[in-house]
């Protein structure tokens, strides 16, 4: 099993709220839409990500550290992707 958010089992045993943020680019990379929230694991990004058009690309930060890359197609199927090492903020 890979373990998408390392580090994070302890937290989310002890139930401590994490803040994390989801990042939406306009076309030029820019950040145009940021949603902050607080989660145990943040699998609330994934029906936040749901309310934005297919094909939009989302990039989850849990500090300032990028966890993944979402994106949902046109048949509403999701794939995460790695975070780019070089992301920053």
């Amino acid at each position: 099993m890979e373990i998408i958010f390392p580090n994070q089992s302890a937290l989310i045993t002890q139930r401590v709220r994490k803040a994390y943020q989801l990042l939406f680019s306009d076309h030029c990379g820019d950040a145009a839409k940021i949603v902050r929230f607080d989660s145990d694991d943040g699998h609330e990004a994934f029906s936040l990500a749901q309310r934005e058009t297919p094909g939009r690309a989302g990039e989850l930060w849990l500090d300032d550290q990028p966890l993944c890359r979402l994106t949902r197609d046109e048949d509403d199927v999701w794939s995460i992707h790695p975070a780019l090492p070089s992301q920053t903020r």
